[in-house]
């Protein structure tokens, strides 16, 4: 290395694609190579031995000028980064000197070197980082696009879902209104003729509230806001009760319905049984609707145990209609039917399969379907669930403990309970008061938050009410501000622990959990089903 002659050295200097100066300890200029000429302009014959600083006007107010005076006098090393320090001299691109929208982007290191002559240096080392700059100036505008983007689209998804809730109970409390109205118009005196109408518009109002429920499962499955519940239940008696729902329909039309659950050899298990209810119902729902006679058959099994996870397979096979093998693809996609003709003579929304193939995704599987047009279809899904460490237990002593339970439950004194109705719309109210007068109970009205506070606080001691049904969206104080009071002890009204059962037309993700928060006891959804509602009243007035 010592046999390197200094043209050699030279050379090498010159070809590297960094600027490389070198000052004095008087910060006066000893070398720079040729990439500072091209991209400074000057020429080193006519610059040497000058003060670095008449050179660049801008070095002695730099922190530059700073850190080579660190370094000549205490040999501290520093690295100038382009972040702080973007462009610490005037330097350009080529063929742009001077021109300073072409001003180059600087990262430059300074340290001590030392010389033979124990004469001390300090050289300068400078990269070009311009087009480094530019691309993190782009990522760091695709960033914030990205980021405005994902405000516009959470605002945006926020709108979505207020919009829904609104309509959501919009609709609810109208539906309600007309089911229960046709629920109590059933237990009059109806010739055969109007007991035909009623039905015929009961069958049309659960069609639209099951519509309704169908377009919302959609929009919150993409919204994000449908959630997977863990419930331990026993399969055996999930597949029998959603099978045993057709059952009518099926024999109507003369269509048999076998079900082999001989592969559930793991009945019991942890999931979420509604969910997988609805899928069950979706797809028999159709097949049933798409045959017209021959046999359903509907076979369960769990096909893999690892550990406690297991997976669940359901095939639904039918002798329908059947597709063509190149529209199965089509089915799956939200408002979608094979062709127009479907729609027209068999009906429905094409929303079913779309929630069915949804939902099975997210239990951590999926849907698949095989058909042949004029033979039949075959649906099959599978989904993961949870093994429960729960012992067998058989269904007679089920039965048994059940009966049990219910022949030592006290029977109520339906006269002597006082419920109290909070709600606001006036044929929901007459749908309510006459269905629990239907059950048994009598029952005071109170139309807003306020009224029902002080028909609480004018209750004598010796006549509580045991139950309130209240409404949430309500004119002047709403159900989540009254219940608050009540269990506040800002009001006398005698009635901080009773029971209250939210019966509102909410039903989107949270509606629950706000009503629990504000302090009731239940909830209950619109429309209001007899069976439902006699449930819950019997429930908490038992634990009372």
């Amino acid at each position: 290395m010592n046999n390197l002659s200094n043209d050699i050295l030279y050379s090498s200097l010159n070809q590297l694609s960094v600027g490389i100066i070198i000052i004095d300890d008087n910060q006066r200029l000893v070398f720079f190579n040729q990439w500072l000429c091209d991209y400074s302009g000057l020429l080193l014959d006519k610059e040497k031995d000058k003060y670095l600083g008449d050179i660049f006007s801008e070095y002695s107010t730099s922190r530059l000028s700073d850190a080579c005076e660190d370094a000549l006098m205490l040999g501290l090393p520093t690295r100038l980064s382009h972040t702080f320090n973007p462009s610490l001299l005037p330097l350009y691109q080529k063929n742009s000197i001077g021109d300073e929208s072409y001003r180059v982007q600087q990262q430059i290191s300074i340290k001590c070197i030392s010389t033979q002559t124990k004469q001390r240096l300090c050289q300068i080392v400078i990269d070009n980082v311009t087009h480094t700059v530019k691309k993190e100036k782009i990522l760091e505008k695709l960033a914030d696009d990205n980021k405005i983007q994902q405000q516009k689209s959470e605002i945006a998804n926020k709108a979505k879902s207020q919009f829904l809730a609104n309509m959501s109970h919009e609709i609810r409390t109208p539906i309600n209104g007309v089911l229960g109205m046709l629920t109590l118009l059933a237990d009059t005196e109806l010739s055969e003729e109007q007991k035909k109408f009623s039905h015929l518009a009961t069958v049309s109002a659960e069609t639209l509230l099951h519509l309704i429920n169908d377009i919302l499962d959609v929009s919150k499955i993409e919204a994000g806001k449908l959630d997977i519940e863990l419930i331990e239940f026993n399969l055996l008696d999930l597949l029998t009760s959603s099978i045993s729902t057709f059952a009518i329909k099926a024999h109507e039309k003369n269509i048999a319905l076998p079900l082999d659950m001989s592969g559930v050899l793991y009945p019991n298990v942890i999931g979420d049984p509604t969910r997988i209810q609805q899928i069950i119902t979706n797809l028999l729902g159709n097949a049933i609707k798409f045959t017209e006679h021959g046999e359903i058959s509907i076979k369960a099994s769990v096909v893999q145990v690892e550990h406690l996870d297991l997976v669940l397979k359901i095939s639904i096979a039918d002798t329908g209609i059947g597709i063509s093998a190149d529209k199965c693809h089509q089915l799956f996609n939200a408002f979608t039917q094979v062709d127009a003709s479907t729609t027209r003579e068999y009906g429905g929304s094409g929303l079913g399969l779309t929630i069915a193939k949804q939902l099975c995704q997210l239990m951590g599987g999926d849907v698949e379907v095989s058909s042949v047009l004029g033979e039949g279809s075959v649906f099959s899904f599978d989904l993961k669930l949870q093994l429960s460490d729960r012992n067998l237990v058989n269904s007679a002593e089920k039965q048994d403990i059940i009966e049990g339970a219910a022949v030592s439950k006290p029977v109520l004194d339906k006269d002597n309970i006082k419920i109290l109705l909070v709600e606001d719309n006036r044929i929901n109210q007459q749908v309510a008061l006459g269905l629990l007068n239907k059950l048994g109970y009598r029952a005071d009205l109170a139309i807003n938050g306020i009224q029902a506070l002080k028909l609480l606080a004018d209750c004598k001691k010796s006549e509580p009410y045991q139950l309130v049904l209240m409404d949430c969206q309500m004119p002047e104080m709403d159900g989540y501000q009254a219940t608050k009071r009540i269990r506040g002890a800002i009001d006398e009204t005698n009635h901080s622990h009773v029971t209250i059962i939210a019966m509102t037309a909410n039903s989107m993700k949270g509606d629950r959990e706000k009503c629990l928060a504000a302090g009731m006891d239940d909830y209950l959804s619109k429309p209001i089903t007899p069976k439902l509602l006699d449930e819950k009243i019997t429930l908490w007035l038992n634990k009372t």
